[in-house]
């Protein structure tokens, strides 16, 4: 597998991502090499017959979900399990409950929890296995920043970041007057790096962006989106989006380039 041969150690999946198919994909791709990565899947988001999308964290679901993910991702144990939503509804104390019950069980090593301030839900504690939170974090999306570093600050848990590239943005292929195919779901006001002022103000830093890579004559642009990360909150694991195996080669590039301190603070507060 060429993703392990350059060095990536985690890979990141959800029992939601095609209903499935993303965890049987990689169960299938890793086969033999599933003990040298770490695997981190998520649970609570559900589909309905109708499609409907809704979140559900109950012990019957927990129990119904990670046995669907490990026969899928073909493994008898999930390195990191992760809530991907909360669903408002189960007391967070019974959610860690069971995903305890589940590492005591070994069918988990460790859990973590995905879009959810633990401190603005009153968890001041951090439960026995909890490894991580994950944001959407970027030079594009700095909303989360506060909370990262209230969840991270005592080094107990580590960040994933998601969203690294600014879906897509920061790759530098789109202009001001882009054009997504129209089943592009970027084309959605929700997607808002595509669009209207954020949009230009995007286009601007990326502008910025490609003046300091002068700097840089072994850098491309996305690798130095995804070093700021990394530089920038420190310890984090960025997650990335990979469709090609050209994209897999820039991407794990990343890791062998670095930003001088001024370079990280400037793009910093080019994005204030």
């Amino acid at each position: 597998m060429l993703a392990v041969e350059r060095g990536v150690t985690l890979f990141d999946t959800a029992d939601c991502y095609g209903v499935g198919v993303s965890e049987k994909l990689l169960g299938a791709a890793l086969g033999k090499r599933r003990k040298e990565v770490v695997v981190a899947t998520k649970f609570g988001v559900r589909i309905d017959r109708d499609g409907k999308t809704f979140f559900d964290n109950s012990r019957k679901w927990l129990d119904e979900a990670l046995e669907s993910s490990l026969r899928r991702l073909r493994t008898d144990y999930i390195d990191l399990y992760q809530v991907h939503y909360w669903d408002m509804n189960t007391p967070l104390d019974e959610v860690f409950e069971y995903l305890v019950e589940k590492r005591q069980a070994g069918k988990i090593r460790w859990y973590g929890v995905t879009n959810l301030d633990l401190h603005e839900q009153g968890v001041t504690t951090v439960p026995e296995g909890l490894a991580s939170c994950s944001f959407e974090y970027s030079l594009v999306c700095r909303h989360y920043e506060r909370q990262i570093l209230s969840m991270t600050s005592n080094g107990a848990i580590g960040f994933l970041s998601w969203g690294s590239l600014g879906q897509g943005i920061l790759s530098g292929k789109y202009g001001e007057k882009l054009q997504l195919e129209q089943s592009d779901r970027r084309n959605r006001p929700d997607y808002v790096n595509f669009h209207g002022d954020k949009l230009r103000q995007n286009l601007r830093l990326i502008k910025a962006m490609r003046q300091r890579l002068g700097l840089y004559p072994n850098m491309t642009l996305p690798q130095m989106a995804i070093r700021w990360v990394l530089d920038y909150l420190k310890p984090t694991a960025v997650l990335v989006g990979i469709k090609t195996c050209e994209q897999l080669e820039e991407i794990a590039g990343a890791s062998e380039v670095s930003l001088t301190p001024e370079d990280v603070a400037f793009l910093e507060r080019m994005t204030i």
